[in-house]
């Protein structure tokens, strides 16, 4: 199965990876977050949250027209 080029795949990221791949410290994403200012986790589990890898990327991208 092959998958469309405008099709994403959705996944949860963990927080190490969505620290490494934003650059900022953990208290900074949290701030970020509360301020609305990034997408909310999602919690998963007992004491285990994460984020749509879809929104982090949706993210990234308002933020790049941002800079245009």
């Amino acid at each position: 199965m092959t998958q469309n080029q405008n099709e994403k795949i959705v996944r949860i990221c963990r927080k190490p990876e969505v620290l490494g791949r934003v650059g900022v410290s953990d208290v900074t994403l949290w701030r970020m977050e509360k301020n609305g200012l990034f997408p909310k986790r999602r919690t998963i589990g007992t004491g285990i949250a994460g984020w749509l890898s879809t929104e982090v990327d949706d993210w990234f991208d308002k933020l790049e027209e941002k800079s245009k």
